[in-house]
């Protein structure tokens, strides 16, 4: 869930399963993708950042969706900085950022990367 905080500033508390396990995330930025960035760094104790974004419709029409690519980086566990991509798709381009950010993190979980 998303809520401003004032003009500038955006909160975000979101409830994730995590190696089949429920973890809370919450963070703040200027906008729903900083926030989600803050929750998840926080959560895993590493700093992410956003090097690229881009976004292109799926067609056309009023039910047209959205697909998000995020590449972000981070640092491993060596101290090494290093980047992955994730890709989101919904009908709202919030929603499809969000999922793409989501993508990466699965990645680094999965790949033991990061761990809570």
């Amino acid at each position: 869930m998303l809520n401003n905080k004032n003009k500038n500033q955006r909160a975000i508390h979101a409830d994730l399963v995590v190696n089949n396990e429920p973890v809370t995330i919450q963070g703040q930025g200027n906008g729903p993708i900083s926030a989600l960035i803050d929750a998840i760094s926080k959560k895993f104790g590493t700093l992410l950042e956003v090097k690229d974004y881009t976004e292109h419709s799926l067609g056309s029409g009023t039910e047209v969706k959205a697909a998000t690519y995020v590449h972000l980086g981070y640092i491993d566990a060596n101290g090494e900085k290093l980047s992955k991509w994730g890709v989101g798709i919904d009908t709202d381009v919030s929603e499809s950022s969000l999922k793409a950010i989501v993508s990466v993190v699965n990645q680094l979980v999965a790949a033991k990367e990061i761990t809570l």
